[in-house]
């Protein structure tokens, strides 16, 4: 198969195209640096609560696994219940089977 000579039109057209395709792809690299920007900005923000609260008596790590807890939804809630089930039946089996050995 031979490949088509690409005429000025083709160029022209090619070009415009990679032009706007090149515009879009800036709007959204930048678009995410700036979120990026705001994101390290809120975290500056979340430390330095965390430390006024560690200041105050209050224990960091326990107010992370705090917001955690208050994060999850009813099914991630339900699903970690489902599985606390399942290793307490297991560790209880693996307990029985110690005392009968």
């Amino acid at each position: 198969m031979t490949k088509m000579k690409e005429t000025e039109a083709d160029k022209a057209v090619k070009g415009k195209a990679l032009e706007n395709a090149g515009a879009a792809l800036l709007a959204v690299v930048v678009g995410l640096e700036e979120l990026a920007e705001r994101m390290a900005e809120l975290k500056t923000q979340a430390k330095a609560k965390l430390d006024a609260a560690k200041s105050e008596g209050f224990d960091p790590k326990a107010i992370r696994a705090l917001i955690r807890e208050r994060a999850k939804t009813e099914t991630q809630i339900a699903a970690a219940d489902e599985l606390a089930l399942v290793v307490k039946t297991y560790a209880e089996a693996v307990e029985l089977a110690e005392e009968l050995e």
